[in-house]
């Protein structure tokens, strides 16, 4: 958005207040609707992220007549919280969403575990999706443990996390860790 408003000289605003953000003004870009460069082609992932003005902005102004329009997403990755309409993600796009019953990045054992994850943790909330694995072994297979550690301070974690690194052989800087806070 900022990008294409510096190149058409349109001053902007963002605010946290939805009523006073340009971002949301599906508008805003009428005063230079003839001189935009469209695309015949947009993709766009974790569409879970954009808001429904947003997708109408994009679609609007950049899309060519014709042209291809392709949202990729998922709902349970919805970590703004953004509108949903019967458990699925909001888009201007009508009808529902093509699901992909298989993945090429899981191996066999981590398709299980998010399937059993989804299951513990999303299922008030969220249809549980069975995740096959069509993904050959290859060099980047992860390596999963689950452990439980409730009380554990910042210390006893960073210790944990590294007795699992140093068994593996993994170097610190080729890992990654997922939490739901990050003040430590």
């Amino acid at each position: 958005f900022a990008t294409q408003a510096t190149r058409y000289e349109l001053p902007y605003s963002f605010s946290d207040d939805e009523n006073h953000s340009s971002f949301n003004d599906e508008g805003f870009f009428e005063s230079v609707t003839g001189k935009i460069n469209k695309f015949s082609a947009i993709f766009i992932d974790e569409v879970q992220d954009y808001k429904i003005e947003w997708l109408r902005i994009v679609k609007k102004y950049f899309l060519t007549g014709g042209g291809e329009y392709v949202l990729f997403g998922d709902e349970k990755q919805n970590l703004y919280g953004r509108s949903l309409e019967n458990k699925a993600i909001r888009t201007n796009i009508p009808g529902p969403f093509a699901r992909m019953k298989t993945s090429q990045r899981l191996n066999t054992r981590l398709a299980e575990l998010a399937t059993k994850f989804q299951g513990e943790f999303f299922k008030p909330r969220h249809e549980v999706d069975v995740i096959q694995s069509e993904r050959q072994r290859g060099l980047f297979d992860p390596r999963v443990e689950y452990l439980t550690c409730k009380g554990a301070d910042s210390l006893q974690l960073m210790q944990i996390i590294m007795s699992y690194l140093n068994r593996w052989g993994i170097h610190p800087n080729d890992a990654s860790i997922l939490c739901s806070r990050n003040e430590d």
